[in-house]
């Protein structure tokens, strides 16, 4: 690990440890950012284009990544000249992580659910769905493999999944009937209290999702040889399995075109299939099923 990467996690980690979302995610923008910049050390123009390259991104992603990339100025003791109201506004709400011992203790408790309530929390914590695409999902959607309609502007486009064995008797063990978004969130609010994990304002299904995927981040393998292999771990499989736009990952993480073409799940060695095989194998909450 580069010596400036290893200042700021000892700053995110002691004496007061940040949340492991926090760290996933500034590590993450800091590793991306060293590799941008061309001046050492770095300074405020650098960061300035840094984040005009990624001018399409929201202004709440905008300022998580200007916030991380302070982080990193601070840790390694160098000048940090911005003044106050330059910061990207966060105008939007965003859901809180769910803490991993909640989603364990979650899953841990799945015999005293209903059919309807352990169907949608494996797939919560198996897929990380959107509650929207949890609410879309039918009994055809899932057979040998499951469909998910993920909600994009030219429409809904479906994205394939594996099924892990140990989690399939559970969603064919619930009908998948049409119901109401509300309904979906009064659903998580049943499973939580059975299962008594605290749930705070806010928290809901994405708060999964969030979790997941700084998991999943977390685990994944930056080096750049490393990227195009087929059986690597890397951001561009989680986005894809995340079902996120790869023109974001681009923007975020300033990734090539052609390595995001190449890591896209079209052409991918195998199929998108082959980005599951990959997944599963580092993902967090699967063993919890397994036991």
């Amino acid at each position: 690990m580069q010596p400036e990467l290893e200042n700021l996690k000892l700053r995110l980690t002691s004496p007061r440890p940040k949340s492991q979302f926090t760290v996933t995610q500034t590590m993450a923008t800091a590793r991306v950012f060293l590799m941008e910049v061309k001046n050492k050390p770095p300074n405020s123009d650098d960061v300035r284009r840094f984040l005009l390259k990624r001018k399409a991104l929201k202004e709440t992603s905008k300022a998580s990544l200007f916030y991380s990339i302070k982080r990193l100025f601070v840790a390694n003791h160098w000048t940090w000249d911005f003044e106050k109201g330059e910061a990207p506004v966060a105008g939007e709400v965003v859901a809180p992580p769910m803490p991993v011992e909640s989603i364990r203790q979650l899953i841990a408790a799945r015999d005293k659910l209903n059919p309807q309530e352990a169907a949608y929390l494996a797939l919560a914590t198996v897929y990380g769905p959107r509650r929207i695409e949890i609410v879309n999902l039918r009994r055809e959607d899932i057979g040998q493999t499951l469909h998910i309609h993920v909600a994009k502007a030219r429409g809904v486009q479906e994205r394939e999944h594996i099924i892990p064995d140990a989690i399939r008797p559970w969603l064919e063990a619930w009908s998948w009937q049409p119901i109401q978004v509300l309904r979906a969130t009064l659903i998580f609010q049943e499973m939580c209290a059975k299962a008594g994990v605290e749930r705070p304002m806010g928290m809901g299904y994405h708060s999964i999702r969030r979790t997941l995927s700084t998991l999943l981040l977390d685990r994944c393998s930056w080096n750049s040889q490393e990227i195009g292999k087929e059986e690597s771990l890397t951001p561009l499989k989680v986005w894809s399995f995340m079902r996120w736009k790869m023109s974001g990952a681009m923007q975020r993480w300033g990734l090539t075109p052609m390595l995001a073409t190449y890591q896209h799940q079209e052409v991918m060695p195998g199929g998108v299939l082959s980005i599951d095989r990959v997944i599963f194998e580092h993902h967090p909450f699967l063993q919890e099923w397994e036991s």
